[in-house]
Protein backbone atom coordinates (compact mmCIF):
# COMPACT_ATOMS: atom_id res chain seq x y z
CA UNK A 1 0.00 0.00 0.00
CA UNK A 2 1.00 3.17 -0.97
CA UNK A 3 1.11 6.54 1.78
CA UNK A 4 -2.70 7.56 0.04
CA UNK A 5 -3.82 4.15 0.21
CA UNK A 6 -3.05 3.70 3.97
CA UNK A 7 -4.77 7.21 4.75
CA UNK A 8 -7.77 6.18 3.33
CA UNK A 9 -8.27 3.14 4.94
CA UNK A 10 -6.52 4.80 8.64
CA UNK A 11 -9.92 7.16 7.75
CA UNK A 12 -12.60 4.97 6.87
CA UNK A 13 -11.58 2.70 10.15
CA UNK A 14 -12.29 6.04 12.38
CA UNK A 15 -15.11 7.03 10.55
CA UNK A 16 -16.79 3.32 11.27
CA UNK A 17 -15.61 3.91 15.06
CA UNK A 18 -18.79 5.27 17.04
CA UNK A 19 -17.55 4.80 20.82
CA UNK A 20 -16.14 7.94 21.82
CA UNK A 21 -13.90 6.70 24.41
CA UNK A 22 -12.27 4.68 21.93
CA UNK A 23 -12.05 7.23 19.18
CA UNK A 24 -9.94 9.01 22.41
CA UNK A 25 -7.72 6.57 23.12
CA UNK A 26 -6.71 5.93 19.02
CA UNK A 27 -5.89 9.79 18.83
CA UNK A 28 -3.72 9.62 21.98
CA UNK A 29 -1.59 6.63 20.97
CA UNK A 30 -1.50 7.95 17.40
CA UNK A 31 -0.32 11.07 18.69
CA UNK A 32 2.39 9.62 20.69
CA UNK A 33 3.46 7.58 18.71
CA UNK A 34 4.09 10.74 15.75
CA UNK A 35 6.01 12.44 18.54
CA UNK A 36 8.39 9.90 19.74
CA UNK A 37 11.97 9.81 18.64
CA UNK A 38 13.29 7.92 16.55
CA UNK A 39 15.44 5.80 18.18
CA UNK A 40 18.30 5.10 15.54
CA UNK A 41 18.69 8.54 15.15
CA UNK A 42 19.85 8.65 18.60
CA UNK A 43 22.80 5.96 18.12
CA UNK A 44 26.29 6.66 16.91
CA UNK A 45 27.33 6.37 13.38
CA UNK A 46 29.25 3.43 14.38
CA UNK A 47 26.47 1.97 16.05
CA UNK A 48 24.67 2.57 12.63
CA UNK A 49 27.16 0.99 10.89
CA UNK A 50 27.30 -1.86 12.77
CA UNK A 51 23.40 -2.24 12.26
CA UNK A 52 23.32 -2.10 8.44
CA UNK A 53 26.40 -4.40 7.91
CA UNK A 54 24.61 -6.96 9.64
CA UNK A 55 21.51 -6.56 7.89
CA UNK A 56 23.09 -7.19 5.05
CA UNK A 57 24.93 -10.40 6.80
CA UNK A 58 23.35 -13.62 5.24
CA UNK A 59 25.66 -15.21 7.52
CA UNK A 60 23.38 -14.34 10.40
CA UNK A 61 20.39 -15.90 8.66
CA UNK A 62 19.48 -17.77 11.79
CA UNK A 63 18.75 -14.85 14.31
CA UNK A 64 15.90 -13.62 14.73
CA UNK A 65 13.71 -11.16 11.96
CA UNK A 66 13.20 -7.40 12.28
CA UNK A 67 9.83 -8.20 12.17
CA UNK A 68 10.19 -10.17 15.41
CA UNK A 69 12.77 -8.39 17.33
CA UNK A 70 10.36 -4.72 16.85
CA UNK A 71 7.31 -6.84 18.05
CA UNK A 72 9.08 -7.91 21.11
CA UNK A 73 10.91 -4.22 20.93
CA UNK A 74 6.95 -2.49 21.02
CA UNK A 75 5.71 -5.08 23.36
CA UNK A 76 8.86 -4.04 26.21
CA UNK A 77 8.59 -0.47 25.80
CA UNK A 78 4.69 0.21 26.44
CA UNK A 79 4.02 2.02 29.14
Amino acid sequence: MNTLEIKGAFIRLLAEIEDPSLLQKMLDTCLNMANREDMLEALPQEALSALEAAELDESLSDTLSNDEVFKGFRTWKKP
